[in-house]
């Protein structure tokens, strides 16, 4: 079954658009190079620093392995004093997507 990974983060004070731009650029270098994942969305929320990306996987295995790339750990390096706390991760599995074309 597919697997949606949501993961959130929060931009320290006057760091918002740095990170949201770091995580743009990692999410987009992310999918070309991980062939089981088949979308990414990066939403945030300038107001609260809050920045979720959201991966669509092929699978559950998919999903959590991508947690241990090593392109994970180097944006995360990137980003840790940028950002407020740990990052959340949140795994759910895909029940139903509609998309108009």
């Amino acid at each position: 079954m597919p697997a949606v990974v949501e993961f959130t983060m929060k931009a320290k004070p006057g760091h918002y658009d740095e990170v949201m731009q770091k995580y743009i650029a990692f999410a987009d270098a992310f999918v070309e190079t991980d062939p089981n994942e088949e979308l990414a969305l990066i939403t945030g929320d300038p107001a609260s620093g809050t920045i979720r990306g959201i991966g669509l996987y092929d699978t559950h295995e998919a999903g959590g392995a991508a947690n241990s790339r090593a392109s994970m750990a180097a944006f995360m390096d990137e980003v840790a004093d940028l950002i407020d706390g740990a990052p959340v991760r949140v795994e759910m599995d895909l029940v139903h997507a509609y998309i108009k074309v």
